[in-house]
């Protein structure tokens, strides 16, 4: 009786009754719905409610959490106690939980332009977008296309990688692609504003945008290695990383640190901080096995980090950091990470992981194999 007195009203002429939850004794709210004799009709969804459900809720603002002994996690909403679910931004979750999703397909890349506005993409030319409610699938032209990654300076400013192409949402998303000149496979996007965009990949390529077209290649000392991951605060202050990290300070790129030391090391992914931290991960290979790999830049010194091993044959594929002590990275076999500023501390979901983010609401989303998606929050 209890698992269904959430379900949302019927008209009489389709009391059917609410899978037998309604009986002889059901009462009508006047609204077009009827609730059984022992729960009070409410207005939110509209939903049959415990008279415990509004005593915890009776002069509490909405989206406020709650909790009743027949709703140990919940929201007040409309003065009633309704049970949480992962995908309510409203409600907080502090494990890892599974996010229903509207796809099976592989996410490759997640960006958030705020708490209720965020992206991920993936294969088949998947895009999704959650607004604090639910996660929907986006109708595009992108058709059967791999999108890798995804990057965006506001809501209406956004970049879809696919390959050896971009895709540049401005309100509405195109069905041509940015011309980057150049056939190079393209492994990362990123920029520092709408004025500031820069695509690396294949053979050290480095391409950039200044808000005109056309994108323009940029001389580097990459030494034509394949780069991976780009990440920057603005045009002087920019990385992008493969098995070395460059930065541009505005005249050029130069080496910020060769990963002297970490035997066969590549980074596949970089994030940092507006306070000056910047994490780079992704894997070495000491004894022929892949291990996560990590280095974090504090200062001018670029710092080695202890990330567990565990069960071998591991990498990290995304990284996202709130603070200097408080980053996120994931990989594969669902490995996450979590920095506090000291040490990495590990959890595994069992399925890879591809992509991470988060928000200034105090949520991590993490996306990866067969269309999951996975939820955390922290205190921001």
């Amino acid at each position: 009786m209890d698992a269904m007195r959430w379900m949302t009203g019927l008209t009489l002429g389709g009391v059917g009754l609410l899978g037998g939850c309604l009986q002889a004794k059901a009462h009508d709210c006047g609204n077009g719905m009827y609730c059984p004799a022992n729960l009070v009709c409410v207005d939110a969804e509209p939903f049959c409610a415990d008279p415990d459900e509004l005593a915890a809720c009776a002069g509490v603002v909405d989206d406020v959490e709650c909790s009743t002994d027949l709703t140990p996690k919940g929201v007040c909403t409309a003065e009633a106690c309704m049970p949480c679910k992962p995908e309510d931004l409203r409600c907080r979750y502090w494990t890892w939980t599974a996010m229903a999703s509207p796809t099976t397909e592989t996410l490759r890349g997640i960006w958030a332009a705020g708490p209720k506005d965020i992206y991920a993409v993936g294969d088949a030319g998947i895009v999704i977008h959650y607004d604090g409610v639910a996660w929907t699938k986006v109708a595009t032209q992108f058709l059967t296309r791999t999108l890798y990654e995804i990057w965006g300076s506001g809501p209406s400013d956004i970049y879809v990688l696919g390959g050896t192409q971009v895709f540049h949402y401005t309100g509405a998303w195109p069905s041509a692609a940015e011309d980057l000149s150049t056939a190079a496979q393209i492994f990362a996007i990123s920029g520092s504003s709408a004025n500031h965009v820069v695509a690396v990949g294949a053979a050290g390529v480095i391409r950039r945008f200044t808000g005109a077209s056309p994108w323009t290649g940029m001389p580097s000392s990459t030494a034509g290695t394949a780069l991976y991951a780009a990440w920057g605060t603005s045009a002087t202050d920019f990385y992008a990383a493969g098995d070395a990290v460059y930065h541009l300070d505005g005249a050029g790129w130069t080496v910020s640190t060769s990963l002297a030391g970490a035997t066969g090391a590549t980074i596949n992914a970089m994030a940092g901080t507006s306070g000056g931290a910047v994490f780079a991960v992704g894997y070495e290979v000491p004894a022929g096995t892949f291990v996560p790999f990590a280095v974090k830049r504090a200062g001018t010194m670029w710092v080695p980090q202890a990330v567990p091993a565990g069960i071998g044959n591991e990498q990290l594929f995304g990284v996202w950091a709130a603070a200097a002590d408080n980053a996120f990275a994931v990989g594969t076999g669902g490995l996450i990470v979590h920095h506090d500023g000291s040490s990495w501390e590990p959890t595994r979901l069992g399925t890879t992981l591809n992509a991470i983010t988060g928000t200034s609401s105090g949520d991590v989303f993490a996306v990866g194999e067969n269309g999951l998606i996975w939820r955390y929050s922290y205190a921001p």
